[in-house]
């Protein structure tokens, strides 16, 4: 079941680790060939610098998430946060700036302020739910101890294979004892 779960969450890993480092590699790149005659041209240097760019991005992301032991917790707390916030409420708080000096107040209307308002009480609730797990499950890492830099500690939840043994032990240790 490990394995289903690993293929159907590695293509959605793989595209958002490409955009994610597209991104920054995309900007440095433009920002080292601005002006010059490689920027648009295939040439050694064009390609030397953007495989420099994905490289090194790559590199330094690999770096950051490995370095601090305790990266998985802060990122959750920081998307709990603020990802909500920025990308979920401002589409009710739009719809309100955009329509509320609208002259007709119709039943459409109506049903576009509901349901703008909703969006942005949905979206409180999601943020203050989220940052309060992610704080707990923060306060959970420190207390129990989260690992080391660069630890290899298998972090799935999966159930040890010598739980099924010790049962079946304990089964057979109680029919042999008289």
């Amino acid at each position: 079941m490990k394995k289903v779960g690993f293929g159907f969450a590695l293509p959605g890993l793989l595209v958002s680790a490409m955009i994610v480092t597209h991104l920054p590699a995309k900007y440095i790149f433009l920002r080292i060939l601005r002006g010059s005659e490689h920027l648009h041209r295939s040439s050694f240097i064009h390609w030397g610098t953007w495989l420099g760019c994905t490289g090194g991005v790559t590199i330094i992301a690999y770096i950051i998430a490995s370095a601090i032991p305790m990266f998985d917790p802060l990122v959750s707390l920081v998307g709990a946060s603020f990802g909500v916030f920025l990308c979920f409420q401002p589409f009710g708080c739009m719809w309100l700036h955009d329509n509320w000096g609208c002259r007709k107040r119709g039943l459409r209307w109506k049903g576009g302020l509901a349901w703008s308002i909703f969006i942005i009480i949905i979206g409180t609730f999601l943020m203050i739910g989220g940052t309060y797990g992610s704080i707990q499950g923060l306060l959970f890492a420190t207390r129990d101890g989260f690992g080391a830099a660069w630890g290899c500690e298998d972090n799935s939840i999966t159930v040890p294979s010598n739980s099924t043994a010790s049962a079946n032990s304990t089964i057979t240790n109680s029919t042999t004892t008289p």
